[in-house]
């Protein structure tokens, strides 16, 4: 299950409210999504913290979904409005790995408390978060035009 949600002005943390709920409620690690696509949304901090409660406080991740290999969250966070210093506090206590997308790098881990691999695209810029509060949805740049592998058309 692949949650393709980027580019979203909309999607807030009321919004990510509603996902952790989700994941709460109605998930297991057989049926948790393994991707969630989130970039360039209006997340906040809370919206953060809704998500990763969800995650820790549930045992969906590694899940073993793809063929009994251990596999964390892919996710995609960037340009959105979360404090860095609060996703780096998840790295460090080995909750989220940094993920450079790289051929033949595999997602998998060995260590079980890794629940996300969280995809950095340039590793000094850290996270890729803006700062300041969200735009309202109308005021909101529109969205970026993207290649879709999947979907050329």
């Amino acid at each position: 299950l692949r949650f393709r949600m980027f580019g979203c002005p909309a999607l807030n943390d009321e919004a990510m409210w509603h996902v952790a709920e989700y994941l709460s409620s109605s998930c297991s690690s057989e049926t948790s999504p393994t991707e969630m696509h989130l970039s360039d949304c209006a997340i906040t901090t809370d919206g953060f913290n809704w998500l990763m409660s969800a995650i820790e406080d549930h045992e969906l991740y590694p899940t073993s979904i793809l063929k009994g290999r251990q596999i964390p969250l892919y996710l995609r966070l960037e340009n959105n409005y979360i404090d860095e210093t609060v996703i780096q506090e998840k790295v460090d206590a080995g909750i989220i790995r940094p993920f450079k997308k790289a051929p033949g790098v595999r997602q998998e881990v060995s260590d079980q408390s890794v629940k996300i691999n969280l995809v950095v695209r340039e590793e000094n810029k850290k996270y890729q978060q803006k700062t300041g509060e969200p735009p309202a949805p109308e005021d909101a740049p529109p969205p970026k035009e993207v290649y879709d592998h999947h979907n050329p058309n």
